[in-house]
């Protein structure tokens, strides 16, 4: 499965941005549901059975947890310029999901750069599959 940003009017003049799940050759397969994102930026999908995704909202300062079947899991982050503290990101910009069996937290993480605060971070997540 491949993702892809498409755009969505809302409400008139305000605009949200939406994810889209398309199949290998580019076929509409379903929209993951319940994010209205401000600016995706990354997108990093799980590569095992979980099939885990996760969206980058740079201005929204956050990043949005899908599980399999494009439903939201959760939110990681709030703005915030706390260097020291994982959940403050300001500017996000990619990220990538770390299965269980491969983090040392021995539980699915999700990998962020955060280029205001210019660090990388590293936080637990929990989705259910």
């Amino acid at each position: 499965m491949s993702t892809a940003l498409d755009r969505c009017k809302v409400k008139g003049l305000l605009t949200y941005l939406l994810v889209y799940a398309a199949s290998a050759d580019g076929r509409y397969v379903s929209r993951l549901n319940g994010a209205k994102l401000l600016g995706p930026k990354g997108v990093s999908a799980e590569s095992d059975d979980h099939g885990r995704v996760a969206v980058v909202d740079n201005k929204a300062c956050n990043v949005v947890l899908y599980t399999a079947d494009g439903r939201l899991a959760s939110r990681i982050g709030t703005r915030g310029t706390g260097i020291r503290r994982v959940n403050h990101l300001s500017g996000p910009q990619y990220c990538a999901l770390i299965p269980a069996q491969l983090s040392a937290q021995q539980s699915p993480a999700v990998v962020v750069t955060d280029f205001h605060n210019h660090t990388v971070k590293v936080a637990g997540c929990v989705v259910q599959s």
